[in-house]
This record gives structure tokens, C-alpha cells and sequence, in this order.
């Protein structure tokens, strides 16, 4: 699927010369920009301009894990969090194996997620920021949420992203005793909304009907183990709930968590914002808990978020594990800071072993799944005639000459 909009996109401008507003190849033809998950108003598009829709997809996911690798540990640093204890932050969020399972099971639209640690860093540094620096640093925050919608990440990166950006600007104001961190995030949020118009708008006018998904998916405690620490994070792992487990890993190595435990108990008081937000996260991951919880279970996060227009189509409330290891990242980034402090002289060496031997162990965990995203060999010469039907295996030429099957 991602493909064939990179493709169409591709050969709209390359061998057409037209502005990529219509996908006219497949299933009788569809929008391009006013489709939620285009990702045609990027810098990255460019890739696929130089190098081909192929090629520039695959550069695209590398790319991107530099970019949240980069942006956990900065904000990590503005935390004042030092190098040691940024790397292990930076290293918890791009080490879990979230990234790689879903960009091998093709959720390109994802990348967007990879963003959320510089938008967080922009915001806190906006905080405590001259007027002038504020405006600026709201400027570049608003320019990369409206990045993760341009990249497709409308239903679910954008969302939970601005959620916890909300969230933890609501945190800031009660533990400053000051509004202005809820000012800046609606300055954000209206910067946001106005960067966004050259898609929103046609994508508004285009969608005219919402997919209500039941809010009554649910997540045991007893899974969410599993998620989140067993060493089998493989794509091809058999299914233990209705999706495949590409929805659901999301892969902390024990020094990682070892790590954040240290930082929630050693330094609380400036872990207790990012230890709320972990716990909010992991509870809205959960899902619905009215069968462990009773009546009381309708107060849940994620049903409570059902109720709002948008969040009423969402599924799969796993995929705010995501997020989640960000904040375990900070968590951990606060606890490698301490131990390496300490005065005694094996305390850095051994910091640094330990996160050498945990980023070791995410890598052998979690990019075995990077094997799927170029398992089937691209095609030498892009056509209309390449692409067709997963299901009945149609020519797309067939489709557009009306031969198809009658079904």
C-alpha cells in the first residue's frame, strides 16, 4: 500500500510533470493529498524524487531512527540529564522494538512517532525561554507536529503525540504554579492547525464518513509483560491476541528498566512528572479494563478517550506503548545519571558497561525484523501494470480496462 502511493506520487511528477493529487492506478482511483496517510508535503520526498519511491521508502525508515535516536537524547540533555544518561534514554526509545516491528509489517505512517522527543525537548526549553526564544522554539515545535501529520501520521502519531505534549504541559503548570506552560501549548496547537491547512482542508472536504471502533479492547497485565520484556519481538511470532504482534512489542532490556527504576526512586521528585505519564500511558495501553475492574472500569483512559470525536475511530490502544518507552526513557536516563555520579571510581565505567551491554541486547533483539521490510525484491521497472489486487491478484491494467470479475 505504501508503495503504490509512493509509486503513484513518483510517477505523477517524474514522468507526468503534475502536482500528485490523485492516485488514478488502483481500485478505480483515490486521493493522494487529501488522503490521511500521504506523505507527499515532506522534506523526505525528496528522496523519492532522487532516488526512486523504492529506494526512498527504505532510506525514510533510517532515517527516521536517527532522528528519534537524536531526539530522546536531547531531550534527555534539556532535562539536564547527562551525556551517559541521554544515551540510555535515547537508547530505551529507539532500542525497543516497536520501531522495527512496525516497519516491517509496512506502518510507514508511524515514522511520525519518531518526533515526539523533539517536540517535547522544544516545548520544555519554550518554558523557561526569553519571549523572543519562546516564539521561535513554539514555532519549530508546531512545524514538526505538523510534520507528523504531513508524513501520515494523522489517526495515531499526531494524536497521541499532542496528548502527551498536553499532558505534560498541564504537569509543568501545577509544578510551577504558572499558566503560561498551557498558554504556549495553545500558541502551539493554533500554529499547528494553521500549518496544516494546505492538507487538512482537502482532506476534510474528501472524508465524509468516521469508523466508530468499540472501545472494549483489552490488554491483561499478564500480556502486557510480555510486550514489553520477552526476548521473542519477532514479526513472526505466533499471534497471542487477535493482531498480529507487531501492534504490541514494544521491547525494554532489564538494564534499561533497571535503570528507570532507579531514576523514579533515586531522583522522584524530578522523575515524578515523566513517572505519571509512564503510568498514564501504560494504563491507556491496557485498554478497557471493565472485565478486571467492574463499573469501574468505564474511568479507564481509553474509554473515556472513545468518547471524543477522532479517538472514537481509534483501535488497538497497544500502539500507546509507543510512546510509553519514551517516557521509561527519560525514567532511565534519570537513574544512569545517578549511578554514574557517584563517587565512587568503577560507578561511570560500570554505567557505561551496562549500557554498552543493553544496546548491544536491543540490537540483537529487535533488527532481526528489519530483514522484512526488504524481503520482496523490488520490481526493476515501475508500472501501473506492477501493482495489483492483494486479495484476487487483478492486474491493475485489467481494472482500469473494466475486465475484472464481476466481484
Amino acid at each position: 500500500m505504501n508503495l503504490e502511493m509512493a509509486w503513484a506520487s513518483w510517477y505523477s511528477v517524474i514522468r507526468l510533470h503534475t502536482i500528485p493529487l490523485w492516485q488514478p492506478w488502483i481500485c478505480g482511483g483515490y486521493p493522494i493529498l487529501a488522503h490521511p496517510e500521504s506523505r507527499i508535503l515532506t522534506p523526505f520526498f525528496l528522496l523519492h524524487l532522487i532516488f526512486g519511491p523504492v529506494v526512498g521508502l527504505h532510506i525514510e525508515v533510517i532515517a527516521h531512527l536517527a532522528i528519534g535516536f537524536a531526539g530522546a537524547y536531547f531531550l534527555a540533555r534539556t532535562l539536564d540529564i547527562s551525556p551517559i544518561g541521554a544515551t540510555a534514554c535515547a537508547g530505551t526509545f529507539m532500542g525497543s522494538s516497536w520501531y522495527y516491528l512496525h516497519m516491517a509489517a509496512g506502518h510507514v505512517v508511524f515514522l511520525g512517532y519518531v518526533y515526539a522527543p523533539w517536540i517535547l525537548a522544544l516545548f520544555n526549553l519554550a518554558v523557561t525561554a526569553t519571549p523572543k526564544t519562546t516564539r521561535n522554539l513554539m514555532l519549530a515545535a508546531a512545524a514538526l507536529l505538523t510534520l507528523v501529520f504531513f508524513e501520515g501520521g494523522t489517526v495515531y502519531p499526531l494524536p497521541q503525540t499532542f496528548l502527551l505534549l498536553s499532558v505534560f504541559a498541564v504537569l509543568v503548570m501545577v509544578e510551577r504554579l504558572s499558566f503560561r506552560p498551557l498558554l504556549i501549548l495553545a500558541g502551539i496547537a493554533v500554529l499547528t492547525l494553521i500549518f496544516s491547512l494546505p492538507k487538512l482542508i482537502p482532506m476534510v472536504l474528501t472524508i465524509k464518513v468516521s469508523r466508530p471502533w468499540p472501545n472494549n479492547e483489552l490488554n491483561p497485565l499478564s500480556l502486557m509483560l510480555q510486550f514489553l520484556f520477552s526476548r521473542n519481538q519477532l514479526l513472526e511470532r505466533p499471534p497471542i491476541t487477535p493482531w498480529g504482534f507487531w501492534e504490541y512489542g514494544a521491547y525494554i532490556t532489564p538494564v534499561f528498566a533497571a535503570f528507570a527504576l532507579g531514576g523514579a526512586l533515586l531522583n522522584f521528585r524530578r522523575a515524578l512528572p515523566w513517572l505519571l505519564l509512564a503510568g498514564l500511558l501504560f494504563i491507556t495501553a491496557m485498554g478497557n479494563a471493565g472485565f478486571a475492574m467492574g463499573d469501574m472500569g468505564q474511568y479507564t483512559p481509553w474509554v473515556q478517550l472513545h468518547r471524543l470525536p477522532v479517538w472514537s475511530e481509534m483501535r488497538l490502544p497497544s500502539r500507546f506503548l509507543m510512546l510509553f518507552t519514551l517516557t521509561i526513557g527519560v525514567l532511565a536516563g534519570f537513574g544512569a545519571d545517578w549511578l554514574s555520579k557517584r563517587k565512587s571510581t568503577f560507578s561511570k565505567p560500570a554505567v557505561i558497561f551496562l549500557l554498552g551491554a543493553a544496546l548491544l541486547d536491543c540490537w540483537l533483539v529487535v533488527t532481526p525484523n528489519f530483514h522484512w521490510i526488504s524481503e520482496y525484491p523490488a520490481p526493476g521497472e515501475l508500472s501501473p501494470n506492477v501493482f495489483s489486487l492483494t486479495d484476487n491478484n487483478i492486474p491493475c491494467d485489467q481494472i482500469n480496462r473494466g475486465t475484472t470479475p464481476s466481484h
